[in-house]
């Protein structure tokens, strides 16, 4: 069975879903564990944590294999030792790490074999941002003074005032008449 987390959810996946992950995203971080580990849902916790505290660059697809069910992924990525958490990368680049999940270690792991938000980034995305805000109020702007937008003027007479008249002599005279 693998899992992915995304936005504090977990879905399950099957062994293609491993491969089309690299339509969404150009790295992969696989938390392999097996049923019978007794430390793999301590570092699971961990792991999860990491995948939602973290902000990278490129945000990569966190997946999640219980190597006793699903061993086909395990056998190909070769991962024996339980947990194992393996960053794939769609150009085929692999980094495995066996350590303890839940230390400063395994962040730092992940920041350095990830892309990461630098302030070069950061500047790049408020100044795209900016760019977008001052486009809207131009469009703001521009469609206030848009005559075409205006509520439409009305003639004088539909607002004038009705005013009783007299009926005609011509009534009158046939009421007399009868």
């Amino acid at each position: 069975m693998v899992l992915v987390l995304t936005a504090r959810l977990l879905f399950h996946l099957t062994n293609d879903d491993l491969k089309t992950s690299f339509l969404e995203t150009p790295v992969v971080v696989l938390f392999a564990y097996n049923s019978d580990c007794p430390t793999c849902e301590k570092e699971m916790q961990s792991y999860k944590e990491a995948a939602e505290e973290m902000e990278f660059f490129i945000q990569p697809r966190f997946l999640t294999v219980n190597c006793t069910v699903n061993p086909h992924i395990c056998n190909k990525y070769k991962l024996d030792k339980m947990p194992t958490v393996l960053i794939v990368k769609k150009d085929k680049t692999r980094v495995r790490f066996t350590k303890e999940l839940n230390s400063i270690e395994f962040r730092t792991f992940l920041k350095n074999n990830m892309p990461q938000i630098t302030s070069n980034t950061s500047i790049y995305i408020r100044f795209s941002f900016l760019v977008v805000i001052l486009i809207a109020i131009l469009f703001v702007v521009l469609k206030a003074f848009n005559p075409s937008t205006r509520t439409p003027s009305y003639d004088v007479e539909e607002n004038a005032l009705l005013v009783s008249r007299p009926a005609p002599e011509d009534n009158k005279e046939d009421e007399n008449h009868h």
